[in-house]
């Protein structure tokens, strides 16, 4: 019996070592070819149940022939059973908590956890939402419970921002104040339900001068939005 033990752990070992260096390998190759990124998520379900017929395995090759034998692998379907019924369906669960609790609508913009941001869309395991910075969070429920949610109201979470900016003569009034706007409204950041105000002041030797204001979330948006707004051939902040 302790001769199989030593097997069985070996066998372990040899799994752990093999499936250690595959993940290495993988790591290594989608740093260099990021399209094989979701071959290491694929690597993982894979692990898992390499890993799973090993347990099995391991049972029947220790415990065959015991008396107890079919009450550990009926013990053990019911922990794996549990295992992925808890893991599929927490969040689903969490989902239905979580709408009770907070009616919150796509839209709103929120504070949880250190980040904050707006609601792009809610599904049924996890909700989605643009953070302050321009990411794209896909949020879990199961997390979102653990979380103090507090809802930001409009007023709070809009500010009203003035920038200047200097447009080249080559280009149209018409054009220019065309691409300041869809630029802006193309971005993250900015507030879709209040249009910038973009209002024409002076024109000079160097290019006509506009005055643009806008809302956003906060001083940090307006950076994000003024470095895009640079990327415009012939167009500078000023101020």
């Amino acid at each position: 019996m302790i001769m199989k033990f030593i097997i069985a752990f070996f066998v372990a070992l040899m799994a752990f070592l093999m499936l250690k260096a595959v993940r290495i390998g993988l790591k290594r190759l989608a740093k260099r070819y990021p399209d094989w990124n979701f071959r290491i998520t694929l690597f993982s379900a894979i692990e898992f149940i390499i890993w799973l017929s090993y347990i099995f395995w391991a049972l029947d090759y220790l415990f065959r022939g015991k008396f107890y034998y079919q009450y550990l692998v009926i013990a053990l379907i019911f922990i794996v059973v549990g295992f992925f019924s808890w893991f599929l369906f927490r969040d689903i669960f969490a989902g239905v908590i979580f709408k009770v609790k907070h009616n919150l609508k796509s839209g709103t913009h929120i504070r949880f956890g250190g980040l904050s941001g707006n609601i792009k869309s809610q599904h049924l395991t996890y909700i989605r939402i643009r953070t302050d910075d321009g990411q794209l969070l896909r949020v879990p429920y199961s997390r979102l419970n653990h979380e103090v949610i507090s809802e930001v109201t409009h007023t709070e979470a809009l500010a009203a921002h003035t920038i200047h900016i200097q447009v080249n003569n080559e280009i149209s009034k018409s054009v220019a104040e065309s691409r300041i706007r869809d630029t802006i409204l193309n971005t993250p950041w900015s507030n879709l339900k209040e249009e910038p105000t973009i209002k024409f002041l002076k024109e000079s030797e160097i290019g006509n001068i506009f005055e643009i204001m806008l809302f956003s979330m906060s001083q940090k948006h307006m950076k994000f939005i003024e470095i895009a707004l640079e990327k415009i051939p012939s167009l500078k902040v000023i101020s």
